[in-house]
């Protein structure tokens, strides 16, 4: 759950700043995402962290 709540801190701050406007045009760093989706774990906290983020309209560059 910790991952959870660090990606909800984490995309909060990204939504809230000019640097995510590029982020999103251009997409996240894999790397990054990487060590999200790793510290998440398990299938239910990996789907809530995609759920969370497509919600906020992030753009995976996918």
């Amino acid at each position: 759950m910790l991952a959870l709540e660090s990606w909800e801190k984490w995309l909060a701050f990204q939504t809230t700043t000019q640097h995510n406007m590029s982020r999103q045009k251009y997409g996240f760093d894999l790397g990054e995402l990487e060590q999200f989706f790793f510290a998440a774990g398990n299938c239910e906290n990996l789907l809530k962290i995609l759920t969370l983020s497509i919600k906020s309209g992030i753009n995976f560059g996918i």
